[in-house]
């Protein structure tokens, strides 16, 4: 998700930084709506302020939702040198499933001692 951020991205900021500043934007403006005097507001206005409302909510857990997705595939990404040596590659590591599936395959034979 490509996101359009209205202030100008500083060269020693983080991608983590910008998208909290978007967040806290987003954020402050469901605020800026909320403060309104609701008190005079007849019932279609009141369904007005609360669509206009979710729908900032849904924006800000489509950011949240992207950059939790990006954070998550570039931290969890432990072994991006390593493939499963039985599943993927040649490498000498082995994945978990692939390790519990050969544990299972696997006939005990009887030492002789």
């Amino acid at each position: 998700m490509k996101l359009i951020y209205s202030g100008k991205k500083l060269s020693w900021e983080s991608p983590e930084l910008v998208i909290l500043r978007l967040l806290k934007d987003q954020l402050l403006k469901i605020y800026s709506d909320t403060e309104l005097e609701l008190d005079g507001l007849n019932h279609s206005h009141l369904v007005d302020l609360l669509n206009n409302v979710s729908l900032k909510v849904e924006g800000i857990n489509k950011i949240m939702d992207a950059e939790l997705d990006r954070l998550i595939k570039r931290d969890s990404d432990v072994f991006k040198d390593h493939r499963c040596s039985h599943c993927q590659s040649e490498k000498i590591y082995v994945c978990d499933p692939c390790m519990d599936k050969w544990a299972n395959e696997v006939k005990r034979v009887a030492l002789d001692g």
